[in-house]
C-alpha cells in the first residue's frame, strides 16, 4: 500500500470515529470503554477493508497503452524515426539507431516521461559516422600524364 493509501485510510478512520461519536450522542448511548474499543476496532477493520477495495479497483496502465503513448512521444521528433518500443510490466525497451549520443539520451528521456513507464531499457545504438570514400588515381589520370610529359 502506498503512502497516499495510508493517508486515505487514516482520514476515513478518523471520519468514522467522529461519525460513531455523533451517532452515540444522538442516540443517547453511553458506552463503557470496552465497548468503545471494540466498536472502534470493528470500524477500523471495516474501513481498512473498504479502503483496500477502493484502492485495489484502480486500473493500472496497460502495457499496450504505454507502448502507444511512448510511440507517440517518439514520433514528435524526426531524430527518433528508427526507434521501436516494447513494453512489459511497465518496463519500456527502446531499440533502433540514431545519429548521435544526444538523440539516444533524448529518446530515453522522452519515453521515461510517459505515464506508466517504470523504467527504460535503452538498447538504442549510435550510428557510426559516415566514412569518406578512398581516393584512387587511375593510370590514365590527366595529372599523371602531364607529369610524364615534362
Amino acid at each position: 500500500m502506498d503512502e497516499w493509501s495510508w493517508y486515505k485510510l487514516c482520514y476515513f478512520f478518523s471520519l468514522c470515529l467522529l461519525f460513531q461519536c455523533r451517532i452515540s450522542v444522538l442516540l443517547n448511548q453511553t458506552l463503557n470503554m470496552k465497548q468503545q474499543i471494540a466498536r472502534s476496532l470493528l470500524l477500523f477493520a471495516a474501513v481498512a477493508f473498504m479502503s483496500g477495495s477502493i484502492t485495489g479497483c484502480k486500473s493500472k496502465v496497460k502495457d499496450a497503452d504505454i507502448k502507444t503513448a511512448a510511440e507517440a512521444a517518439l514520433a514528435t521528433n524526426p531524430d527518433f524515426k528508427g526507434i521501436s518500443v516494447d513494453v512489459k510490466d511497465g518496463v519500456a525497451t527502446i531499440s533502433g539507431e540514431v545519429k548521435d549520443a544526444s538523440a539516444q539520451a533524448a529518446a530515453q528521456t522522452s519515453v521515461a516521461a510517459v505515464k506508466g513507464v517504470k523504467s527504460v531499457q535503452n538498447n538504442v545504438t549510435v550510428a557510426p559516422p559516415p566514412t569518406a570514400a578512398p581516393v584512387t588515381i587511375t593510370p590514365d589520370d590527366p595529372l599523371a600524364r602531364s607529369k610524364r610529359r615534362h
